[in-house]
């Protein structure tokens, strides 16, 4: 099928030159050594994996009554995998976006931000930062002055530039939010211009993740 061709380079795009590169030299020499992937490269593939199935299932729940109302099971499936996987580092889609509910739109908001891993062809803040931001979360939880993930120790320094880099990120999102408040919907009314605060909220984020 053509969309699982598709699905199938995006991801393979979205992962990395680097993980590509390790993949394959682990597949031809490392598999049977009993060798493991680097710790980068674990991440990638598990932050990537967490975040294509976590949003296929978000968006077909969500849209099981709106786009996807009437189709098959297995299509409807299909469809939400497809529109999880291209939200992080494509933007193709199989579903109309203008008719997308709000919540199924923040769930694509939160795809498009974090993007893709680095090294690779997509935008976003990357899955890793994201993967070391939940390390924080987690190892904070749990009472822990260090940040670990995997049973490896994160370095302070990356632990500060995953957090400088969702920063910034986010910083960036508010000025081209607010520039688009003042430029586009500035224009309308007040309720009009409410109307359009999701829109512009997408549209923001999207370009960030570009």
């Amino acid at each position: 099928d053509l969309n699982g061709v598709v699905m199938a380079l995006i991801l393979s795009g979205g992962l990395g030159f680097l993980v590509l590169v390790e993949l394959n030299l682990w597949w031809r020499q490392g598999r049977k050594a009993g060798r493991r992937l680097s710790l980068h490269s674990r991440l990638a593939l598990q932050t990537s994996a967490l975040l294509v199935l976590w949003g296929a299932f978000a968006i077909a729940l969500l849209e099981a009554s709106h786009t996807l109302a009437g189709r098959s099971p297995l299509d409807a499936l299909f469809c939400a995998l497809f529109q999880s996987v291209t939200a992080r580092t494509a933007g193709f889609n199989t579903l109309e976006i203008s008719h997308l509910s709000g919540p199924a739109l923040c769930v694509m908001m939160a795809l498009m931000f974090v993007g893709a891993s680095p090294g690779s062809c997509g935008g976003g803040v990357k899955t890793t930062t994201f993967a070391v931001l939940l390390g924080i979360v987690v190892s904070r939880a749990r009472g822990r002055s260090d940040t670990e993930i995997h049973g490896r120790r994160i370095s302070p320094s990356q632990v500060s530039k995953a957090l400088a880099t969702f920063a910034a990120a986010l910083c960036a999102f508010a000025l081209i939010f607010f520039a688009l408040q003042i430029t586009e919907a500035g224009r309308l009314g007040t309720a009009a211009a409410r109307e359009r605060f999701l829109d512009l909220a997408f549209e923001s984020v999207s370009a960030l993740g570009t």
